[in-house]
């Protein structure tokens, strides 16, 4: 199966993103909210299956020396696949030049 990267906000399924997000717990917020969020971002990694928003991710940065790696997931359907990597290693090239700090949200079992 092939996926498609997409490092831009353009023409993404913001309702998609927010419901991802609400998901796995690491957002409540609205998808014009999320879409804001994405906009104001460094740099934004989404991976698509055709059509769909299948994952996501973001970093924040001052773009010469510290970046944060943010909301980064993937539907469950689409785990085991490598693409969690994929969005992961996607940002990290658009920061490559700074210290990179994953942030990730407590999981409550």
């Amino acid at each position: 199966m092939t996926y498609r990267v997409q490092k831009t906000t353009e023409n993404i399924n913001w309702t998609r993103v927010a419901d991802l997000l609400a998901h796995f717990g690491l957002s409540e917020f609205d998808a014009e909210t999320q879409q804001k969020v994405f906009e104001q971002s460094y740099a934004v990694v989404f991976i698509f299956d055709k059509e769909q928003v299948v994952g996501f991710g973001r970093a924040i940065s001052d773009g010469i020396c510290q970046a944060a790696l943010y909301n980064i997931a993937l539907d469950e359907k689409y785990h085991g696949k490598g693409l969690g990597k994929e969005i992961i290693n996607q940002l990290i090239m658009q920061v490559k030049q700074c210290n990179i700090i994953l942030y990730t949200h407590p999981c409550i079992i």
